[in-house]
């Protein structure tokens, strides 16, 4: 008989910020058990590019809004884009190694040293990094900015296909607000993810009497942030809440899915993708 783990609060700081790092990094364990079975159902490849399109524009807006109000992210600069993205499921710590470079409110850069994506991709030929590297990220990155200012645009300076093939960054994006660019609007899902009993579910926070770490991320931009700065209960939170994104991307999921194949096989692919 299987028994349940302890809760993120009762482990040790040091096995707690380990299992937070792998938490953050389920999201992208469980897209790549999701895509074989999208592929095989749809019975075209291309398939994957188009649910991990709506997948991710429909959950990732919700998610960057629930972040930034736990962790008091304010503002609607190019500063408040980075923190959350320094907080987001899709750019997990250690598997992305993310330089970050802020010039002022509307303009900053940000250049992947390493990309465990990438690494897990170029095995499948140069058609499947143009599938996630051009065709999923241009409007994937701006409905994650959305959340924080509509009129920002992530545009690349270099990515893959890697030439030569060994050219590291891996790639080099900027991040740009013009108050003059056309404002991006909720994606397909967006409202019927952020209409879901999860999306609205309360993270709450234990009092910390003597909180030794940050607690929220108000103020500067920290281009050096780790996990391990944040205080005890605020990484038990935070622990919370890359659950709750992992939860939303598989409901964002599910809707596009039930779109293009029906509610029954969506709910099938769903069962084997979370017991992959």
């Amino acid at each position: 008989m299987r028994t349940a783990g302890p809760a993120f609060h009762e482990l040790p700081r040091e096995r707690l910020l380990e299992v937070t790092l792998e938490t953050m990094h389920v999201g992208h364990l469980l897209d790549r058990a999701l895509m074989p079975a999208v592929a095989i159902a749809a019975r075209n490849v291309d398939a994957v590019d188009q649910v991990a399109i709506d997948e991710w524009m429909g959950a990732s807006p919700v998610y960057t809004g629930r972040m930034r109000r736990l962790m008091a992210i304010e503002g609607d600069g190019v500063d408040a884009i980075m923190k959350a993205l320094q907080l987001d499921v899709g750019f997990p710590h250690q598997y992305m190694d993310v330089a970050w470079k802020l010039r002022d409110e509307r303009y900053g850069e940000f250049r992947l040293l390493h990309c465990g994506a990438l690494m897990d991709t170029e095995r499948y030929g140069e058609k499947r990094v143009i599938g996630m590297c051009h065709t999923i990220e241009d409007p994937t990155f701006d409905a994650t900015a959305y959340a924080t200012n509509p009129h920002a645009r992530i545009r690349p300076i270099h990515r893959p296909p890697r030439k030569p093939a060994d050219r590291v960054p891996h790639c080099h994006w900027t991040i740009e607000i013009d108050p003059a660019n056309e404002p991006v609007g909720p994606a397909t899902h967006t409202r019927a993810v952020g209409g879901l009993p999860l999306a609205r579910i309360v993270n709450e926070r234990a009092s910390e009497s003597e909180a030794q770490g940050m607690t929220d991320y108000r103020g500067a931009f920290d281009p050096a942030f780790r996990l391990g700065k944040l205080a005890t209960a605020t990484l038990v939170a935070v622990a919370r809440e890359f659950q709750i994104q992992t939860h939303l991307l598989a409901s964002s999921a599910e809707l596009t899915l039930t779109d293009r194949l029906g509610a029954e096989k969506a709910r099938e692919i769903l069962t084997a993708q979370w017991i992959a």
